[in-house]
């Protein structure tokens, strides 16, 4: 999901160099994401936690990042063990320094991309996206290396923001992604050097798919899928069941 036009080369160092930006956040990501969504960012990832009903087995947190979702699943949904993935080091060394405090769960922490995933099929009984899936490199090449990995009945998990399918709020939400988010996350990081991380959230949006277009595409690899939209579309929250 990266700007329309790119070549395949193009798309790549533009992922790359979202991967940095990311990185250059993580000091302050957890605080400017509860920040820009109006405290509402964990409240979301609690939501769709308690939706997806799938008690222990092997979690799969597609972009852990910090580590912040993963350690919410293990409070709600007690796996017997996690697997974060993330293609950045520095995201992992973070997201283990998160995982010590968690309890009852072995984590295990691998470097990779979510479209060459590299477990085996039907090993999981569920793969949670805590706002990732705008960051893939291929939608569709995603997700169906999701549904290979989860086991039958097994359940995905994407909590994100969405593409308002309304004209004037997505118009509404597109300002606020590209004008708003980076002054506010400047304000509150007191970012003074050259760039700011959170300029890339109005980029990733761009080629987002409108809610019910992704709706689409999600139905079209699982079958059956459950979507929540939320605050005009803001906010997807979604669960599709791998049905064979």
């Amino acid at each position: 999901m990266k700007p329309r036009g790119l070549s395949a080369s193009e798309r790549i160092d533009y992922w790359k160099e979202l991967t940095v930006a990311l990185e250059e956040a993580i000091p302050f990501y957890e605080h400017v994401n509860s920040l820009i969504s109006l405290g509402r960012a964990q409240r979301w990832r609690v939501r769709g936690l308690k939706g997806l009903s799938t008690k222990g087995g092997i979690l799969l947190d597609a972009g852990i990042g910090p580590g912040n979702m993963s350690a919410s699943a293990i409070e709600i949904l007690a796996p017997q063990t996690v697997v974060g993935l993330d293609p950045s080091p520095k995201m992992l060394r973070e997201a283990k320094e998160t995982g010590k405090r968690f309890r009852g769960a072995d984590l295990h922490l691998v470097r990779g991309i979510f479209e060459t995933l590299p477990f085996r099929a039907g090993v999981f009984s569920a793969v949670v996206c805590g706002f990732s899936l705008r960051d893939a490199l291929d939608l569709e090449g995603a997700l169906s290396e999701f549904r290979r990995a989860l086991s039958r009945r097994g359940k995905l998990l994407i909590i994100d923001i969405g593409k308002p399918d309304n004209p004037l709020a997505r118009f509404i939400y597109k300002r606020y992604l590209r004008l708003i988010v980076p002054l506010l996350a400047r304000v509150a990081t007191r970012w003074i050097t050259k760039g700011n991380p959170w300029n890339w959230l109005a980029l990733t949006y761009e080629d987002l798919p409108q809610n019910n277009r992704l709706e689409g595409i999600i139905t079209h690899s699982f079958g059956k899928v459950e979507r929540r939209g939320s605050h005009f579309g803001f906010v997807n929250r979604i669960i599709a069941e791998r049905a064979e």
